[in-house]
């Protein structure tokens, strides 16, 4: 399976916003969309992987909970986020395992169910109850995605069913996309606290009112000018139910994430780059010693006249020992100068700081 087969699809919004729902519509699209098997390019069939954390992590530790939580570093919260890694983690390998080693999905499962999977991913084969536990609910995810491929090839989207009020909750999955240069796109519910609180009310199991309240004060939705990453996004009007009408444009998006994965970073060379480091700090040290040369020179030939020749070797003597350990500190990277002068004013600005610090080694 091609890596530009696979998209990472982050959703975020208030408790009861309708994320679920819209997860439930796009895997019934997808079915009675899916009738390609065995093709690879994006008209091919779309089978859908709702990873929804509500049904993964305990209900005690769901972090509509903890967003209120006063101690963040209560234990509580600690496993709350070990939960949250270990699905991400899991992901990382489930994708891995599509984009570079082409292995199907069935294949993974059983990987997964063995426990094979978990224990080739800790090098102290220390496998945590959290671990075996998170990546085990999400062989469920995945089962359900199979038995809609029967063994054909088909474009996978990974639907992460998650509130993602946080920003920085979302990059990781970004983070995940561009490492395997998958599809990735975010949808975001915009929903009043109101109508959220009113629709949490009437669920069987809600959460707190003051949580929905106090996550929509925190809540960042998806923005290309905060963000750039954010760009391949959809804003959704989520006051009204979701329902059918909302399908076209995100599976529009869905589809066309396809076409344009994320590209990857490009791998520096790390000799270079250290070369490059080496060629600088030489350069700083260079200039560097130049200006307090200039400085020295020009304080002794103004002292003359004013001290004796005794008084002025000391003077000597007190600003070749300041230099050299200014030029010291420089090299133990303890002193942060301007950047290397390219131009007069930046060539001002160099010569002043080391001045200063030449003055500043004096003995008052």
């Amino acid at each position: 399976m091609a890596s530009a087969n696979i998209c990472l699809c982050a959703m975020c919004g208030l408790p009861a916003s309708g994320k679920t729902t819209l997860c439930r519509l796009l895997s019934e699209l997808a079915t009675v969309k899916g009738s390609g098997g065995g093709c690879t390019g994006p008209g091919c069939a779309i089978a859908i992987v709702h990873v929804c954390y509500d049904t993964i992590i305990p209900r005690n530790l769901d972090q509509t909970i903890q967003v209120v939580a006063s101690d963040y570093r209560t234990q509580k919260h600690s496993l709350w986020k070990e939960y949250r890694h270990q699905i991400v983690k899991c992901l990382d390998f489930i994708v891995g395992e599509l984009t570079e080693k082409d292995r199907t999905l069935h294949q993974i499962i059983t990987d997964l169910q063995c426990g094979n999977a978990i224990s080739t991913t800790n090098v102290n084969q220390d496998i945590s109850a959290v671990q075996r536990e998170v990546w085990l609910k999400v062989v469920g995810c995945l089962s359900e995605a199979a038995a809609r491929v029967n063994g054909g090839e088909s474009n996978l989207i990974f639907l992460i069913d998650d509130n993602m009020f946080y920003r920085s909750m979302r990059y990781n999955l970004y983070q995940l996309a561009r490492k395997y240069s998958t599809g990735f796109c975010q949808i975001g519910f915009e929903c009043s606290t109101d109508i959220a609180i009113e629709r949490n009310a009437k669920r069987k199991n809600g959460i707190p009112e003051e949580t929905i309240v106090t996550m929509a004060t925190r809540l960042e939705q998806p923005d290309a000018s905060k963000a750039p990453w954010e760009v391949n996004s959809i804003l959704i009007d989520a006051d009204e139910e979701v329902n059918h009408g909302i399908l076209a444009p995100v599976w529009m998006m869905l589809q066309s994430s396809f076409l344009t994965p994320v590209p990857p970073l490009i791998e520096e060379d790390e000799e270079a780059k250290e070369q490059s480091r080496a060629e600088c700090a030489a350069s700083l040290l260079h200039q560097a010693d130049q200006v307090l040369r200039k400085c020295i020179s020009e304080t002794l030939a103004t002292s003359k006249g004013n001290l004796t020749s005794t008084e002025r070797k000391d003077l000597a003597s007190e600003l070749n020992q300041g230099k050299a350990a200014i030029l010291d500190e420089l090299r133990r990277g303890s002193l942060s100068p301007p950047d290397l002068p390219h131009e007069n004013r930046s060539r001002e600005t160099f010569a002043h700081f080391f001045k200063e610090c030449l003055n500043s080694k004096l003995v008052k």
